[in-house]
Order: C-alpha cells, then structure tokens, then sequence
C-alpha cells in the first residue's frame, strides 16, 4: 500500500480548515476489534457515539471473541496502524484521542511516532491493555521490556490502568512499588484468588471525594476493605499503597493516573464500595463509589476510558492543560455505571446459561462469560 504524505502539523491544520470548531468533538480511538462487539473499539465507538461524538478508528488487532474469552487474535503490521491514524488525521479536526490494546513494542513506536508527527494539543487517554484481573499477560515481552511502551506512557495526559497494570508501568518506569501493594497482589496469587469478581463491577454510583496524602496512613480502618482480610492487605492500607504508587508514577511519566476499581481491578475488590484513585503531580483524589452487582461487565474499561476521552475532549476545545481531569473521571464514571445498571436486558449470550457435556448436549449452566453494557441505555 502506497502512503500518503502529510503535514506534521495536520491535525492542526484539518481543525483550521474546517473553518470553526465542531459542536460534535471527534474522537480517534486506537484499538484491538472485538468479533462480539463488547469490548474493544466496538465499545469505544458505541460509548463516543452515545455520549454525542464522532468515533474514528485505528485497529490495532483483529479478534475472534465471545462472552467467554479470546480464541484467537491477528495484529496489524505497524506501517498499516500508523497510515489509519496517518488518514483521519489528515481529514478529521480531531479532540481526543483513546488508545487501547497495543500488543507489540513495534506498533507502540509507531504510535509514538504518528503522535508526534501530528503534534496534537488535545488530551490522549491511554487504557495499558497489558494484565488480565487473572494475572495473564495481554503483551509480549519485547514490548514490556523496551523504551516504546513507556514513551507511549509518557505521551499520554492521562492512564487508566488496572491494579496489576500499575504495578507493570511502575516496574517499567523505574518507580518503587509499596510492599504493601507487592505483598496483597502475591497474596492473591499465592491463594488462587480471583483478582476480579465477574459478578460485580464499578463505575459511577454515589461519589465521595477525598484528597489524600499518599505517603502517609490513615487512622481508621475503612469499611471497603479490599479481598480477604485473612490473607491479603486491609483496605485502608492497601489504598494508601496504590494512592502512592500512583503518585510517584505521574511524577515520573507527568501525566494523570487514574487506578481504576471493578471487576477487572487486580486487586481481589469485591466489597460494597470501589475507589478510583486520581493522581497528578499536585495532589491525589479518591473517588469513592458503590459497587454494582451485574456479570454484564464486557468492556467496562474500554468503556470507561472512552467516556474519559470523550469528556476530556468535551472540555478541552482546544487545549489539553484546561482539562479538569478528575471532573472528567467522576462524570465518566457515572455514566459508565449507568450502562452496568442498564445492562442486563443483553445477558443473551448462549455461554452465559449453558455449558455442553462430552456429546455436545446442551446442559442448563452459567459458565464463566460476562455480558456486554448498555451503551445505549439513555435511547431505550
């Protein structure tokens, strides 16, 4: 394929020549498809579209998936990664950008590269794709292990890692993980603990704030403990833990990380309550939120950081340092549980209430799937 040549100033440039700023903000996502449309870009498009904007892609990765998990994954080559976001950029006044699923250290440097290239002021969120809640790695090696991931991490305004994943960025980046937060997450592991409940999740609710100092303890023991007392870390503690890592690493990368709760958080949460920790280089922010019991938890985070990409983008005509990030954090987060709350009328998947014995006879079950959200839940 023969590519297009362009300004290095052209998202710029397609903004100016459009001759006013549009009312629906354009928002670029940049990652992996999901065959069943629950996760992935299918969810980025569906959560922009809903919340008022124009989605534009860049698939990273093609994949063949259900309820029930990935069966098979093809990635694009980098070149065609970077001419996909090298096209809309060329035509589409863009104000945001997500990016998901990178999968290689190739397609990262070539990310880094187009980001560069198209010297974009609006905000970039950034959901590292990198650990599942079980603990199993979505990247290879070479990527973890080389400069592009972290150059990635540092061009991003905001990251929304899972528990496991700011463990992983901390590593990457040199920043000092709590013991603490080394020894709840060994807990889990060494107890065969599931780090993530398929059957609740978090995103919204009821909000409390609370600025913390991340370096220092609280007194009291707070009622959302997270895992098993017996053998993991109490919640208060281990708050503290990741409000401190994620602390020193916006410091380090000088950008915002926002820890998110749910199902897929890492951290074996499965109480009442969830927190998403905010962190900046001046302060950090937990937001607190009730939990929602549903197995419809497909694409929670693809969905969240979407929403926070669409809200940045929402805020920010034209320019990223006017973001109120954790304005953006709380309304993504309550709308994203709007469409847990809204979901179950989706939970039709055929693996979610039946399993099928050794002649393929279909016996009544609830296996191990997990139903999409309701992007669509303000429209029905």
């Amino acid at each position: 394929m023969t590519s297009s040549s362009s300004s290095p100033d052209r998202a710029q440039s397609a903004r100016s020549q459009s001759g006013r700023p549009s009312p629906i903000p354009v928002v670029l996502t940049i990652a992996g498809s999901d065959s069943s449309g629950g996760a992935g870009i299918q969810a980025d498009l569906k959560t922009i579209s809903a919340l008022g904007g124009y989605g534009c892609v860049a698939i990273t990765a093609v994949t063949a998936q259900n309820t029930r998990g990935v069966d098979a994954a093809e990635y694009m080559s980098p070149g065609f990664v970077a001419q996909q976001i090298r096209s809309v950029a060329d035509d589409y006044p863009i104000d945001a950008i997500k990016i998901g699923m990178v999968g290689s250290s190739s397609i990262a440097d070539a990310i880094v590269a187009e980001l560069t290239a198209l010297s974009f002021a609006g905000p970039v969120v950034w959901d590292p794709v990198m650990v599942a809640s079980s603990g199993s790695s979505l990247v290879d090696d070479e990527t973890t292990a080389t400069s592009g991931f972290v150059d990635l991490a540092r061009r991003a305004d905001a990251l929304t890692p899972n528990g496991r994943e700011l463990v992983g960025l901390c590593d990457m980046a040199g920043v000092a993980v709590p013991a603490t937060l080394r020894k709840h997450l060994d807990a889990i592991d060494s107890q065969g603990l599931d780090s993530g409940s398929p059957s609740v999740s978090a995103a919204g609710g009821s909000h409390s704030e609370e600025n913390v100092d991340p370096g220092e303890e609280h007194a009291s023991k707070s009622e959302n403990n997270v895992g098993n007392e017996e053998t993991t870390v109490e919640g208060e503690s281990l708050t503290s833990a990741i409000a401190e890592a994620a602390s020193a690493l916006s410091e380090a990368l000088a950008t915002v990380i926002v820890v998110t709760g749910g199902p897929d958080n890492g951290f074996g949460d499965d109480g009442p309550k969830v927190t998403e920790v905010v962190a900046d280089r001046e302060q950090t922010a937990l937001l607190s939120h009730d939990r929602v019991a549903t197995t419809n938890t497909h694409g929670t985070g693809c969905t969240f950081s979407s929403a926070l990409a669409t809200y940045a983008g929402l805020s920010t005509h034209p320019d990223v340092s006017a973001c109120d990030w954790r304005a953006a954090v709380h309304d993504a987060a309550t709308w994203t549980r709007r469409a847990l709350v809204a979901a179950d009328p989706l939970d039709f998947a055929i693996g979610l209430h039946r399993n099928r014995d050794s002649s393929g006879t279909p016996e009544p079950a609830h296996v191990n799937g997990n139903a999409p959200l309701d992007h669509f839940w303000e429209h029905r």
